[in-house]
């Protein structure tokens, strides 16, 4: 089932903005509990092609993309952006499940994606979760763009990063050991032990209102919130397997034809993903 935008006019005129956010080197700060990892890569070869689409791009990658940098670099985008523009976020880093404190979450945990200046466990007074950006941060972001483009716009979001959770893979699968896991299996709380509720295995679609004065969003994630995601190898260079199958889509596509096919992008991951790996691209739309 593909997704149908309402008016070609979503990605016919005004300008495509984009803001790619990517780490690798979380080691090179200092103290960091998080290990290395590959998303630069992603950024790197996502930006070229998204130039090529009439991206105006500003990215934010290893000890750029600290907390408060991702944060400006948001307000600035959403200060820029004007009535029918497209937008593009992208996200490539660790995840982590981190304690609901607002009671929104059915199993007790947010996802928050992992800046390089956010450490993996809280330290009453000396760390207490400020520099994790959570979904709910997100959303507030999200939905002031939404505003700020109209009706007529498009909120295109892409999370490469591990919702937290153990990841299903069958006892006897080959195990690449040279691959980075995007994520923890540790919940960044006080006092609450994490432990994944795990579901579903196939690929999920859930809706999002759209609003009277809303643009139209879509948001992919990698996987699912109980479940990790592990690094593919491509031609000897590691990738999230959600950002190179969004890659490989887009590279003999528009941006528009991506978008109204968008579970291609699922069925490409799937190609480039070992057939042990239970993991489903997760589809966030409020577009019809």
């Amino acid at each position: 089932m593909g997704i149908i935008l309402m008016s070609t006019s979503l990605l016919g005129r005004s300008e495509s903005r984009a803001l790619l956010v990517g780490l690798s080197q979380y080691s090179e700060y200092r103290n960091s509990q998080w290990s290395d990892i590959n998303g630069v890569n992603d950024i790197r070869i996502l930006k070229t092609l998204m130039q090529t689409k009439g991206f105006t791009i500003d990215t934010l990658v290893n000890t750029n993309a600290t907390a408060s940098n991702i944060r400006h670099s948001l307000e600035t985008l959403t200060k820029a952006s004007k009535p029918n523009d497209t937008i593009y976020l992208h996200f490539s880093g660790h995840g982590q499940p981190f304690e609901d404190i607002n009671g929104d979450e059915q199993d007790g945990w947010d996802e928050a994606f992992v800046p390089i200046d956010a450490q993996m466990y809280y330290h009453a007074g000396i760390y207490e979760g400020e520099k994790h950006i959570t979904d709910d941060e997100l959303n507030v972001a999200f939905n002031r763009i939404r505003e700020r483009i109209g009706t007529k716009g498009l909120l295109f979001v892409v999370i490469d990063a591990c919702h937290s959770g153990t990841m299903s893979r069958d006892n006897d699968a080959p195990i690449d050991d040279d691959a980075s896991v995007r994520g923890s299996y540790i919940g960044f709380s006080k006092d609450k032990i994490y432990r994944p509720k795990r579901e579903g295995e196939t690929s999920c679609h859930y809706s999002l209102q759209n609003g009277k004065t809303k643009a139209p969003i879509i948001i992919l994630e990698a996987c699912q919130a109980w479940q990790q995601n592990t690094e593919v190898l491509i031609d000897g260079v590691y990738y999230g397997p959600l950002s190179y199958a969004f890659y490989t889509e887009l590279k003999n596509k528009s941006f528009k034809q991506v978008i109204e096919n968008i579970n291609s992008v699922d069925g490409t991951m799937q190609q480039i993903l070992p057939k042990w790996r239970k993991q489903h691209v997760v589809v966030e739309s409020s577009c019809k």
